[in-house]
């Protein structure tokens, strides 16, 4: 149930400063931040947040109360300060995977989290750093780089708060506390079409791009080149070369349909795919049918005025010029108004019996004993299900266990059902195919982990989470067999299927999808404040020495450090600012002492090099990708880690993708593993390393 203003106010000891989530990031609505973020973050939870009366992981919490001001309903943001030094995972393993594993160690990390509806009044969960099921989940450390974690709006089951907004509240946290950079990996879905490769086309951004999040690097090999070259291939698509290509295919009627109808409705030409496919993301549907029911309706009346003539003319009310902008609605009759009232009612109620049907028919249709009869499996359909009735029950009990939207990895549940069923093979064979099956009120999910890159399993309310009924519903569009227009997601669906991901006959165009679809890590950047501020914003890069730097600093030097001093400042009380600064937030530097800052009376340069004595080389806590160097050289053209599944020679110990070497997700890893340059060779091998 929604928490209203009353209830969020007297569960708190004293009264809470409520924001409102349209203007709580304009100047003058929080307190004004004027330093770097390890001092802003401080100073906003001191002045906006309130200490709850409990510990997540040995960590504080602070609670920060927001008002959605489209619905009125209040919600928590929770803001935890983990110690990184007392933390059981103290290395970011998204900052390996993003390109910052040259990082040094921050001392602290801050994890914004919004939970799912129903758990606003509860305590956090002990596990909450885990689960993907918050609205939302921010990671920033105290050095201002950060990661967004997961975000999860309407599509995912929420009644309140939708993507964008959610996205707006992040979006305005970040820049008031004046945060470095924030990167994202890129897996988001509407009706099992990939956001990035829809929104890529339509707009040449990913659908994170409206907040300013650009190409930062991608999986496979791709580069920033490769990606501006996909997105203008797919982009420059003409509508007219899609129906020609598609006119001796089963598909091609239903696409050119698609095609006219929306440029029907258009009131600027359509002629690239990318036209087509921004006005479908901004059309309502809903302007369609009542297009078609004002026409019928009008025909109606036309006939009945011919017969009656000497009858008054009608008035036409709720007509509104398209061209004007905004919403607007096709003429209706006033002397008809009932009828038209009657026939839409009609339309809607014969809508939702089907929906409600198609809803039970696709229920029934994804119970795994439904999908073992279509399988073509050495086992009986009742070992399949016994499985998978196992399956099901273990994932309930951890679901019990860690909360919900807790997951398990697919070794972890191939284990705990084995202690029943001894049949490996069965069980593997189970696994592959038990995805978004329903078992009662559950649905089980197979998904692979963007962090650890493993394949895992959770167990999803059906009856809450729409988005899995929804894409259920949308992966059973194999065939068009409705009329254009009325419901744009299929058609959506249908030219995402059919268009993006499967043309016909081309190599360039289905090259140029897998380039944007294996595109997935995205980065904002916030720069440096502007020259008219009364404190000057100053970056510091450390140098170590010569042999640091020959011995035990060996990778690229970290970002420089953000300081803010007054412009009057002395270059002693420069120096003692920077020390102080490197020692709060570095678990490298606690003990180091700044000895010099070149090129310190430049102020207009914003850049010194510091350098000093007293770096912490014997600490595990160096580099947030860890302290054990590896090398990269996969033949896609990979050479760092890029968040998919590797696996190590045993020979020369390169990592290369399991993809690029055929080894699926959903396999078994190998034993031994010899990349093709050492494949030939003879020597001793030991068990497969994989990250």
């Amino acid at each position: 149930m929604a928490v209203t203003i009353f209830e969020a106010c007297r569960k708190r000891e004293r009264t809470a400063q409520i924001f409102n989530t349209r203007n709580f990031a304009t100047p003058g609505s929080f307190v004004d931040f004027h330093g770097s973020f390890r001092d802003n973050i401080r100073l906003f939870l001191q002045n906006c947040g309130q200490i709850e009366g409990y510990l997540v992981a040995g960590n504080t919490v602070w609670c920060n109360l927001f008002v959605n001001n489209s619905n009125g309903v209040v919600f928590p943001l929770y803001v935890v300060e983990e110690d990184v030094k007392s933390s059981s995972q103290p290395l970011c393993d998204i900052c390996r995977i993003v390109g910052w594993a040259h990082h040094y160690v921050s001392k602290r990390r801050y994890h914004f989290i919004i939970p799912e509806d129903d758990e606003w009044n509860k305590p956090l969960r002990p596990k909450s750093f885990e689960l993907s099921s918050h609205l939302l989940h921010g990671l920033i450390h105290c050095n201002g780089f950060g990661h967004l974690v997961c975000i999860n709006g309407i599509e995912s089951g929420s009644k309140f708060l939708s993507g964008e907004q959610i996205m707006d509240i992040w979006d305005g946290l970040c820049t008031i506390l004046q945060t470095r950079k924030i990167s994202v990996h890129d897996e988001s879905e509407k009706r099992s079409m990939e956001l990035r490769l829809l929104h890529g086309i339509a707009y040449g951004l990913s659908w994170f791009g409206k907040w300013g999040y650009k190409f930062s690097h991608g999986c496979f090999g791709v580069t920033e080149q490769k990606y501006d070259r996909a997105i203008q291939i797919l982009a420059s698509l003409e509508l007219q070369k899609i129906i020609h290509d598609f006119t001796n295919r089963k598909q091609g009627k239903a696409i050119q349909q698609i095609i006219h109808c929306y440029r029907e409705a258009s009131e600027t030409h359509l002629a690239t795919i990318s036209d087509l496919l921004q006005f479908m993301l901004v059309f309502k549907s809903k302007a369609l049918i009542e297009r078609k029911t004002a026409m019928a309706l009008a025909a109606i009346v036309s006939s009945s005025s011919a017969k009656t003539s000497d009858q008054h003319e009608p008035a036409v009310i709720g007509q509104k010029n398209p061209v004007d902008g905004g919403s607007f609605s096709y003429p209706i009759i006033t002397g008809e108004r009932d009828s038209a009232q009657s026939t839409m009612s009609l339309q809607k109620k014969a809508a939702h019996q089907h929906r409600t049907a198609t809803h039970e028919r696709l229920v029934e249709d994804r119970s795994f004993g439904f999908i073992c009869e279509k399988l073509d499996s050495r086992w009986p359909a009742r070992r399949l299900e016994e499985v998978a009735k196992l399956v099901a029950k273990t994932l309930e009990e951890h679901k019990e266990s860690r909360g919900r939207g807790a997951s398990m990895a697919r070794q972890d549940l191939r284990n705990a059902v084995r202690k029943y069923i001894g049949d490996t093979g069965l069980i593997d064979y189970s696994l592959k195919h038990i995805e978004k099956i329903m078992f009662g009120g559950q649905v089980v999910r197979r998904f692979v982990n963007p962090i650890t890159r493993m394949l895992e399993f959770s167990l999803a309310d059906a009856a809450k989470k729409k988005k899995t009924e929804r894409k259920t519903e949308s992966d059973t569009i194999d065939s068009f067999d409705q009329e254009p227009g009325v419901n744009v997601n299929n058609d959506l669906l249908y030219l995402y299927r059919n268009v993006l991901q499967d043309y016909p006959s081309s190599d360039l165009l289905s090259g140029a999808s897998m380039v944007v679809l294996d595109s997935k890590h995205f980065v904002k950047e916030w720069h440096l404040g502007n020259e008219e501020q009364q404190d000057l914003r100053i970056l510091c890069r450390v140098m170590p020495s010569f042999e640091e730097l020959a011995t035990q600093l060996t990778r690229s030097l970290p970002p420089a450090e953000q300081v803010v001093i007054p412009r009057d400042a002395s270059d002693s009380e420069l120096q003692l600012v920077v020390q102080c600064a490197l020692r709060d937030t570095y678990c490298i530097m606690e003990s180091f002492r700044v000895t010099n800052i070149n090129e310190a009376g430049s102020r207009g340069k914003r850049e010194v090099v510091v350098r000093g004595c007293g770096l912490d080389l014997r600490t595990e806590l160096r580099y947030e990708g860890g302290v054990d160097n590896w090398t990269v050289d996969c033949k896609c053209g990979a050479r760092d880690d890029d968040g998919e599944r590797m696996v190590s020679c045993d020979a020369c110990r390169v990592w290369q993708h399991t993809k690029c070497n055929s080894i699926e997700d959903d396999e078994a890893a190998p034993s031994v593993f010899l990349c093709s340059l050492c494949s030939s060779s003879a020597g001793t091998v030991t068990e497969s390393q994989y990250r």
